[in-house]
This record gives structure tokens, C-alpha cells and sequence, in this order.
């Protein structure tokens, strides 16, 4: 099998190539570290993050993320591989980041609120 060099394709297929990386390169950047890229073919299973503050009860935060996920998401079926990440700038509340969107139930997003007031 013979591998396939720079100089095997065409000037047009070489810029098209680049075009698509450069807005892969642009959308990585905008969404930074939470994405999680998803293969189009595969399942679109809800892909959930949930941020809580330090020494919260994982119970606790954990039932508070189903409410939430049902109250502003509309997610009936509630996935099992909800990720659970401890986040120290963090007060009280939860962040809940479901596909690309992230609804902010925190102290914190409040005190931001009244300082910028």
C-alpha cells in the first residue's frame, strides 16, 4: 500500500484541507476545554458535566443535577455517565453543562451580579 505525500494532491483539495482545519483550530478555541467532539454518525447521547463547590455532598449535588437537568435542559431520560467535577472558585450551587449550553446555579454567578451592579 502506497501512502499518499503533499505532492499527490492538488493545489484546491491542499487549501480545502487547510480551511477545514483552520475552523476546527477556531472552534476548539471558542469552546474551549469542555467540548467533547462528537462523531456525527455516532449516538447523540446527552454528554453532562456538573461543577459543585468543595465538600458538598456528591448525593446531594447529584440529585440537585437531575432537577436541574430536567428544569432547564427538559431532559427526560437522564444519562449515567453524568461526569462530577469539583470546582473550588465555587461557593455554593452547581454548574450544569449539558451538550454545548451551561446553566450557572451558583452563589457565585450572583455575587458577580451585585459586584458588577
Amino acid at each position: 500500500m502506497k501512502l499518499a505525500t503533499l505532492s499527490s494532491y492538488s493545489r484546491e483539495q491542499l487549501t480545502d484541507i487547510l480551511r477545514v482545519l483552520k475552523l476546527y483550530k477556531t472552534s476548539l478555541v471558542q469552546i474551549g476545554h469542555r467540548a467533547r467532539l462528537i462523531d456525527p454518525k455516532e449516538d447523540l447521547s446527552v454528554a453532562v458535566r456538573v461543577e459543585y463547590p468543595t465538600g458538598a455532598s456528591l448525593e446531594d449535588i447529584k440529585s440537585f443535577a437531575v432537577a436541574g437537568l430536567g428544569e432547564f435542559f427538559k431532559i427526560k431520560k437522564i444519562p449515567t455517565d453524568i461526569v462530577f467535577v469539583e470546582s473550588p472558585s465555587l461557593i455554593w450551587g452547581i454548574r450544569i453543562f449539558a451538550w454545548d449550553d451551561m446553566v450557572n446555579i451558583s452563589f457565585q454567578k450572583f455575587a458577580n451580579q451585585i459586584k458588577n451592579a
